[in-house]
C-alpha cells in the first residue's frame, strides 16, 4: 500500500509458497491487491495465475473464496469478508507493522490477541504472525489435515 507501507507483504515470499503449492498438485489462483492492480502492477513481476477481475468485484471474488478447498490471505480490507462467509481460510498479517497494536485490537474486537472470532467455524482461522514462506508452509500443513 502506499499509504501503509509498513502493512506491505513480500510478494516473493507468497510466491514461494504459491511454487510450493502447485508443487503438492494444488490448482492455486492469486487474487491481486486491488491498490497494487492500479499501481506498480508487481504481482505481474510473477508468473503465476491471477484472476483480476476479483479484485474489482466483490460477488465475483466470494463466489471464488467460496468454491476454494482453502483461501490464504493477508489482512485487508477485502479479506476481512473471509470472516462473514462459509469460505475455509486463514488469515495472516493482522498486526503486520505495527499499525495496528494489541490493545486497540483487543479494545474494538472483543477477545484477546491469539484467538478466533467467536462465530469462525473449524476452518477458519486467523493467523497471528506474519506472512512468510516458512509460515504459510506451517500453516497449510496443519490445515491440510482437516481436507
Amino acid at each position: 500500500s502506499k499509504y501503509f507501507p509498513d502493512r506491505n507483504v513480500d510478494i516473493s515470499e507468497w510466491f514461494k509458497f504459491y511454487e510450493y503449492l502447485v508443487a503438492q498438485g494444488h490448482t492455486v489462483v492469486v487474487i491481486p491487491d486491488q491498490e497494487d492492480c492500479f499501481r506498480s502492477r508487481e504481482y505481474t513481476k510473477f508468473p503465476w495465475v491471477v484472476f483480476e477481475p476479483a479484485a474489482f468485484d466483490v460477488d465475483l471474488r466470494m463466489a471464488l473464496c467460496c468454491g476454494a478447498k482453502l483461501n490464504f490471505a493477508s489482512s485487508n480490507g477485502p479479506s476481512s469478508l473471509l470472516c462473514f462467509s462459509e469460505a475455509k481460510f486463514l488469515l495472516f498479517d493482522l498486526l503486520r507493522g505495527g499499525i495496528i497494536k494489541k490493545s486497540w485490537w483487543e479494545r474494538h474486537n472483543g477477545f484477546p490477541v491469539g484467538e478466533n472470532y467467536p462465530w469462525l467455524g473449524q476452518n477458519q482461522r486467523l493467523v497471528w504472525e506474519d506472512s512468510s514462506f516458512e509460515t504459510l508452509k506451517k500453516e497449510y500443513l496443519k490445515a491440510a489435515k482437516n481436507f
